[in-house]
């Protein structure tokens, strides 16, 4: 059963660049410098070449020095990637960490190891991550209305008055919709109903009307309110509101696919501004308030495969080890596998590699050096442009100190000293600088930046719309994250198609309008029915009825005599109607307007 099908079984159960976008997660590697952490790239700089590094094993050589214990650095002559390249398979050092050999990339839509990519859609791929919870929406609706004592207890000009449960297809619909809008940002929700010709999107609005979509975003929900603990409890969980989906959701990432050796660590800001708890100041970042998420991410290709939302302080205090327990929590499943993981100096810390050491994972990562256990010569050692590499081991542990435009410290538990000669070029330099780096370094650049690889791609299409709700905010967070995931597994099994982002998002939307019966409504006002006397054919007739006096009969003209403004007698009628009107104009205007009325003024006949 493929996963379209699964997904339409369970539905019914249960409840920014574009060319740059396809080249970052077109495959599995890497191209060029990144700016990240500690490690500052001047923007007047760049490699003569770009050349993806080639993954290389483990084991290689002996390791140099002791506790504590200066070494020498050891330099491979060459030039650009060329160098890199061959610096690599001898700068790795971690004979106590085993070799990664597990079976990695895309893990559904195969069978027997033979891919029918034939049979798979951009929606079919996209389905495997949702589960729309239809049911839970209808219950707080339900629920909502009950509370206000039923329809009647409802304000006279409440939407909910009009409330109808919603069904899987219409659902799939909404969703399509919050996809569309992220490929059309626009100040508000209203503007995407616009009758305005010069803006108007008349596909929007034939996919559901815009009172439809405001009722469903007012009441959608994912989960049972009833089920969720209240804000005093001590067991209370401040991310119920979205922990469910939350959770089937990173699920459903683990099991469509496994990331290579090479992982890295962030956090990412989803942007925020009303009332949680969960909210956090970054001043640092281009979104200073909002909620924050912490992200495990293939380096390569930045396909985020675990991530968890941080709930604020407990007990208005912060937790102890913080970043170390998250970094731990995060990459847990990767235990004993070989992998090699790189983190910044927000999560890097000397205690937290020997803790990944012993869970067999190894790390390289940018270094803060007021950190415990960090030796005190890379503490006390200032270098300058044009100074030796500072390198001190202890353990399995290597710390550097290097200094090309500032001071980088960076320590890893999978690396050796090594330098490579590394080409750069600068801005109106005709020949470039040469540089001995650290292949330490130089990978930490290389694969630090998975998380914002995956940012990237999400804030392409990201839907910014403002919302009271911050679970509604982390929802959409969380449907651009299987977007983005869904597009990099599309890509590992097409390796030879080359299609843009867009289209395979239009591909996606269309997957779930399939089946989708449009809103029989006309922009404008709503139609009734006509009269019959606006469509039939009429004609005059002369009056000769006598009154009992035996005086000839003239009545009121049903469209011009006012008795209290001015009466108006005629001795003409509409012989279908038989009613009594004026030739001219009064026989048109009965039969060509709805509102026909007028008064008898001078001028009108």
């Amino acid at each position: 059963m493929y996963a379209d099908d699964a997904f339409r079984e369970i539905f019914e159960d249960a409840d920014s660049g574009e060319s740059d976008f396809e080249e970052v997660l077109a495959g599995d590697e890497i191209d060029g410098d990144s700016d990240h952490g500690d490690v500052y790239v001047s923007e007047s700089e760049s490699d003569n070449e770009v050349v993806d590094p080639a993954p290389a094993p483990g084991n290689n050589g002996p390791r140099a020095g002791g506790n504590g214990q200066q070494v020498r650095p050891r330099r491979v002559q060459g030039g650009g990637d060329v160098a890199f390249r061959a610096a690599l398979p001898r700068a790795y050092q971690h004979d106590w960490l085993m070799d990664f050999n597990q079976p990695h990339g895309q893990m559904i839509f195969a069978e027997d190891g033979v891919i029918g990519e034939d049979d798979i859609s951009e929606y079919a791929i996209f389905s495997h991550f949702f589960d729309l919870l239809v049911t839970e929406t209808n219950r707080y609706a339900a629920t909502t209305i009950a509370s206000k004592g039923g329809v009647d207890g409802l304000r006279r000009h409440s939407r909910l008055r009009k409330w109808r449960d919603v069904d899987a297809g219409e659902m799939k619909a909404f969703l399509a919709i919050l996809l569309l809008m992220g490929m059309d940002r626009r100040p508000n929700y209203d503007a995407y109903w616009t009758t305005e010709w010069t803006i108007q999107t008349p596909g929007i609005r034939a996919i559901l009307s815009r009172d439809r979509f405001y009722l469903i975003l007012q009441v959608f929900h994912t989960t049972d309110n009833a089920l969720l603990t209240q804000a005093g409890d001590p067991n209370h969980d401040h991310q119920g509101k979205i922990k469910e989906v939350m959770d089937m959701l990173v699920s459903r990432w683990q099991s469509a696919y496994y990331p290579g050796r090479e992982i890295a660590v962030d956090e990412t800001i989803i942007p925020f501004k009303g009332r949680s708890s969960m909210k956090v100041y970054k001043p640092n970042k281009p979104h200073k308030w909002g909620l924050n998420c912490w992200n495990i991410a293939e380096s390569n290709t930045g396909y985020i495969w675990n991530s968890e939302l941080y709930q604020g302080k407990t007990n208005n205090e912060t937790e102890v080890g913080l970043y170390k327990n998250v970094v731990l929590r995060l990459s847990q499943p990767f235990n004993g596998k070989g992998h090699h993981i790189y983190m910044d100096n927000l999560f890097s810390s000397p205690e937290l590699y020997f803790s990944l050491a012993e869970n067999g994972i190894g790390a390289c990562g940018t270094l803060r050096v007021n950190r415990v256990d960090t030796p005190n010569e890379i503490k006390e050692t200032k270098t300058k442009k044009g100074d030796p590499l500072c390198a001190v081991r202890d353990g399995d542990l290597l710390f550097l100190s290097w200094f090309d435009k500032r001071q980088v410290n960076v320590v890893t538990s999978v690396h050796n000293q090594s330098t490579f000669q590394k080409d750069v070029r600068a801005r109106g330099q005709q020949d470039p600088r040469k540089v001995d780096k650290p292949v330490a370094i130089e990978c930490y650049t290389r694969f630090m930046g998975g998380v914002d690889r995956a940012d990237q791609g999400m804030w392409y299409y990201l839907n910014i719309h403002k919302t009271l709700k911050w679970w509604k905010k982390v929802f959409v967070y969380l449907l651009e994250v299987s977007y983005v995931n869904s597009w990099i597994i599309w890509k590992r099994l097409h390796p030879a198609t080359r299609l843009k982002p867009e289209k395979f998002r239009y591909a996606v939307i269309h997957g779930l309008l399939e089946g989708h019966v449009p809103p029989d409504v006309r922009p404008g006002r709503r139609s009734i029915d006509q009269p019959l006397r606006l469509t039939e054919r009429h004609f005059l007739k002369h009056i000769t009825a006598v009154t009992a006096a035996g005086r000839k009969s003239r009545p009121d003209c049903v469209v011009s005599s006012n008795r209290s403004v001015k009466r108006h007698q005629i001795e003409y009628a509409c012989e279908e109607c038989n009613l009594p009107m004026c030739p001219v104009p009064c026989f048109r205007r009965y039969h060509t307007l709805v509102d026909y009325k007028a008064n008898c003024e001078p001028g009108y006949h």
